[in-house]
């Protein structure tokens, strides 16, 4: 086989690696759909604080309790609004999670003041 023809199929396979890769990269551009229904439940519930600045601060204290800066939070926000599928699945456990915390908070022995 002539050298060219060898640098080719070379350069094809440096080509396809590359392209994985950046395909892999971009696969893990955004927080895992498990983890961000836990982490928007917990913000959804952050951003019930009476006041504005302790609900930004509770915001900002929910990302980092799941060690996730606010970059990440928001292309995974853009990420799934381009993928509504996956959208309405996160919204789903979202939604199953609040209805646990709910049934939880019932079962949990009323104070009386």
């Amino acid at each position: 086989m002539p050298k060219c023809l060898y640098s080719l199929i070379f350069a094809t396979v440096c080509l396809a690696q590359v392209a994985w890769y950046c395909s892999k990269n971009e696969e893990v551009d955004h927080i895992d759909p498990q983890l961000f229904a836990k982490i928007y439940t917990d913000m959804l519930i952050a951003s019930l604080d009476t006041t504005e600045t302790d609900s930004v601060l509770r915001v900002q204290e929910v990302l980092d309790e799941y060690d996730v800066s606010k970059d990440e939070y928001k292309r995974t926000i853009d990420h799934f609004e381009n993928n509504p599928e996956l959208w309405q699945k996160v919204f789903s456990k979202v939604v199953e999670n609040l209805e646990q915390i709910k049934n939880k908070k019932e079962k949990e022995p009323q104070t009386e003041n």
